[in-house]
């Protein structure tokens, strides 16, 4: 294939072709070698991957959580390694096509800080997963005092990870696209789309984060209020207070989740002005018709 892109790129020289026309018909043949270099890396990427992949565990071997880190790490790039070569590859040929200038120095600094940002995205959702499980543990001292606290603070505990795991990735995929040269840092600039996304995302995340800890110290409070009635006191009493309480923690949870909602549509856009004269007309009507 060389030889004949060769031969057609001189030939065509020699016979009058333009310096631009072979220029392009190397630029075609070196993309035809290129696919069928890729062609090639799928055929063998079995064979490379079970090279690159961890091998087994030995019977009895319990392996430390560095190791498990370095085998899972050693399984991904053996799943991805083809596919990352032939974007390197494609990229080569992009560079040298387009005659870009630095372009090839450009490239290994790009994919070196990719590799360096994914390393660091991946530290730091470990680091994150570890920090998590210790600041969601419970002293068996507060169990003792509500014994219901634990369960209640770890069902929080998947939300926020994804949550955490979430914002590494965002951050990781700006900081790739800024690498690879599109600029993703100017999205974040003051007016931009991304500024006010983020200031959106905060300002719900902050509204979320208050209301959930409303609603948890309500609950704590109602739980100990439930728990601290007397058995031996007036039946009509603990049956309305056992009623009323439940109540006012449903009304607590419907205005927070009502607060949360607004905050959500005001940072989407939305005038949530009508929505709050709505609500208070029909507030309106309700207190009239249960008067009547």
């Amino acid at each position: 294939t060389t030889v004949i892109f060769y031969a057609a790129s001189e030939g065509g020289l020699l016979l009058g072709l333009p310096i631009t026309a072979r220029d392009a018909i190397w630029r075609v043949g070196l993309l035809v070698l290129s696919v069928m270099a890729a062609m090639v890396i799928l055929q063998f990427r079995t064979v490379v991957a079970a090279k690159l992949a961890a091998p087994p565990l030995a019977a009895g071997d319990v392996p430390d959580r560095a190791r498990i880190a370095m085998r899972a790490l050693r399984d991904r790039v053996a799943g991805l390694w083809h596919v990352i070569v032939i974007l390197w590859m494609l990229a080569a040929w992009a560079v040298w096509a387009l005659q870009i200038e630095r372009g090839f120095e450009r490239l290994g600094t790009a994919s070196l800080l990719t590799l360096v940002i994914l390393a660091v995205a991946k530290a730091a959702d470990e680091l994150a997963r570890r920090v998590l499980i210790r600041a969601f543990k419970v002293s068996p001292a507060l169990t003792e005092h509500y014994p219901n606290l634990e369960h209640r603070v770890g069902a929080y505990q998947p939300a926020v990870k994804t949550a955490i795991s979430s914002f590494i990735l965002v951050v990781s995929i700006v900081a790739l696209l800024e690498v690879w040269g599109l600029g993703a840092l100017a999205w974040f600039d003051t007016g931009r789309f991304g500024s006010r996304a983020m200031v959106a995302v905060v300002t719900v995340a902050i509204t979320l984060f208050i209301c959930v800890a409303v609603w948890e110290a309500a609950n704590a409070a109602i739980a100990r209020q439930l728990d601290s009635l007397p058995a031996d006191g007036s039946a009509a009493r603990n049956a309305r207070v056992r009623t009323l309480l439940p109540m006012l923690r449903t009304v607590l949870g419907g205005v927070l989740l009502l607060v949360v909602g607004l905050t959500a549509l005001s940072e989407l856009g939305v005038n949530v002005a009508p929505l709050l004269a709505g609500a208070g007309v029909l507030g309106v009507a309700i207190g009239f018709g249960s008067q009547t």
